[in-house]
């Protein structure tokens, strides 16, 4: 499967042929072919045009759109699966506590399992720090007895896991929190574009697969929030987003003369996007472990929502978050 980035302000996406081409001012600047695109992310001034727009219809290829700043505005989907019985299932599922509780507590328990596990492989010191806090962690979700207890316990645990993270990097470019609208400093940006491209990725597998992206079990239900693809990203936010941030900083791939000061916003230059969405697609295609396989990690975020497909069917009799070797 691959994924298509366009940020070429000014241009327009076609197809001719079995092709997908980007012009520019009348003139041709990007040729791919069409084999196994299974999502094309267009980022501000982009046309799409009339012929592509149907073939990505009839081929179910999503066309999603973020702003420059890489805030997710909407995405052109295919119609709906016709698969009702899987979303009856969701909606029936949504009045079972116990349900939701389980699956909450292996989400985010796997979530803070790996976020240790990335501090630990990048900083050894980092961690022993971290350690305690963690532990904490873990006992606290055993115990909770309630969505809103590992809510809590989340929102708290993910500050002290922030506050940690610039001392991971040779350069924090002024972070001094996580803040997401709009990202105020370059390695908010940079963590909000690579949580972005994520969602993006799970919000396909999770729509393939007929469930409804909106019906969540952790993130509390919010018009217009696709809450089940937030929740099963979780796991996979350190593995993917936080290293790949961290690896295009320490690397210095990614400097500060890549941003761009406008009025009271900051935003990637054309190159940095460049680096950025290149490494991107290097870290989605990098295979490691799963279930005595080696696999990439778009094929781990499809299994896991097969997995979460058959526990939601009761036909496992639990949901095991994803856990980084």
């Amino acid at each position: 499967m691959s994924v298509i980035v366009v940020s070429e302000q000014g241009s327009r996406l076609s197809k001719t042929g079995g092709q997908i081409v980007l012009y520019k001012e009348g003139k041709k600047i990007y040729v791919q072919p069409m084999n196994n695109l299974s999502l094309i992310i267009i980022m501000g001034r982009v046309e799409v045009s009339a012929a592509l727009t149907g073939y990505c219809l009839a081929k179910n290829i999503d066309i999603a759109f973020l702003s420059m700043d890489g805030r997710y505005k909407g995405r052109l989907s295919p119609p709906l699966s016709p698969n009702v019985y899987i979303r009856r299932l969701q909606y029936e599922k949504l009045r079972d506590a116990e349900f939701r509780l389980h699956f909450s507590r292996q989400v985010i328990r796997a979530k803070t399992i790996n976020y240790g596990r990335m501090l630990k492989k990048k900083s050894d010191v980092v961690y022993q720090t971290f350690r305690e806090k963690q532990d904490n962690m873990l006992r606290s979700l055993k115990v909770a007895s309630t969505l809103d207890q590992i809510r809590g316990f989340e929102g708290s645990f993910s500050n002290i896991y922030f506050r940690n993270l610039p001392a991971l990097l040779i350069e924090d470019f002024g972070f001094k929190k996580r803040l997401k609208h709009p990202p105020p400093d370059p390695l908010n940006i940079l963590l909000s574009l690579a949580y972005t491209m994520l969602f993006n990725n799970v919000y396909a597998f999770v729509e393939a697969s007929g469930l409804d992206p909106y019906c969540g079990f952790f993130h509390e239900l919010k018009y217009g929030h696709p809450a089940l693809v937030s929740d099963l990203m979780e796991e996979f936010r350190a593995p993917v987003a936080d290293t790949l941030v961290i690896h295009l900083i320490n690397t210095k791939q990614i400097k500060a003369d890549h941003f761009l000061k406008e009025k009271d916003s900051t935003i990637f230059n054309k190159e940095g996007l460049h680096i950025f969405f290149n490494q991107y697609r290097k870290k989605i295609g990098e295979k490691f472990s799963y279930k005595n396989m080696k696999l990439n990690f778009l094929q781990i975020i499809e299994r896991q929502v097969w997995h979460f497909m058959r526990y939601l069917k009761d036909e496992e009799s639990e949901y095991a978050g994803y856990v980084h070797r």
